[in-house]
């Protein structure tokens, strides 16, 4: 069967777009500009539409490519469009997780077969629903430790990691915001902050994980250190 084929009889009901939408003077990470978009044109007066978007590389659901954080590193302009296209599971953790808690090996240990058989782990939290300007969301997410950080680096297979906080890394008075970064991109592991799984919530509710086909395409930035991204996951 061809590949045109088969994506035709995948029900609608198995895609799920986790991108977040992007809006003017939307929640951002805290120390960066803010978004915004104007109308510039508009049919009543210009017979055409069309706005202007005033934005970072890191505005919304995105990636980091380790150029981000790596004097030299590899833009997300470099990599080939298959890395963008991968066997991916969404690991449960909202359960288990409160605000501010740190990611650790000893919490994803629990996973090691689902995360030696996909090529994309994402980490479903329940902060998605929490967007807004709040303290929870704009502060206090849950964030990846050193340590956990290394536990996915170790595996050879991960291409892509994911996470609905603002960042894979936490803020104000973690320390390794950096480092925990710099461990992933290192191994040329792509990170995508701020997904979007209030579409996928109810599906994966009262489960461990679901596994699914992750598509996430970036813009294609010349020396790119990251790029907004429209992600969408395929379950299986």
């Amino acid at each position: 069967m061809r590949l045109r084929e088969f994506i035709q009889k995948i029900p609608k009901a198995n895609f799920y777009d986790l991108t977040h939408e992007l809006y003017h003077n939307m929640p951002v990470y805290p120390t960066v500009r803010p978004f915004s978009i104007n109308l510039i044109n508009f049919i009543a007066k210009d017979k055409f539409e069309a706005r202007e978007l005033i934005m970072i590389t890191h505005h919304g659901t995105h990636f980091d490519a380790p150029t981000h954080m790596i004097e030299n590193g590899k833009s997300i302009d470099k990599f080939d469009i298959s890395n963008f296209i991968q066997p991916a599971a969404v690991l449960n953790l909202s359960t288990i997780l409160k605000p501010k808690e740190e990611i650790s090996s000893n919490i994803l240990i629990k996973f090691e077969n689902v995360i030696k058989r996909n090529n994309a782990i994402l980490f479903y939290t329940g902060w998605s629903k929490k967007r807004g300007f709040n303290s929870e969301y704009i502060l206090e997410w849950p964030y990846m430790d050193i340590e956990g950080a290394k536990y996915i680096a170790s595996f050879d297979n991960i291409k892509i990691l994911g996470t609905d906080g603002l960042s894979i890394a936490g803020y104000n008075g973690n320390v390794h915001v950096i480092e925990t970064h710099r461990i992933l991109l290192e191994k040329n592991i792509l990170i995508l902050e701020e997904l979007n799984f209030n579409t996928l919530a109810e599906v994966i509710a009262g489960k461990e994980y679901v596994e699914g086909t992750l598509i996430a395409l970036p813009l294609l930035i010349k020396d790119g250190d990251g790029s907004p991204t429209r992600v969408v996951f395929i379950l299986d």
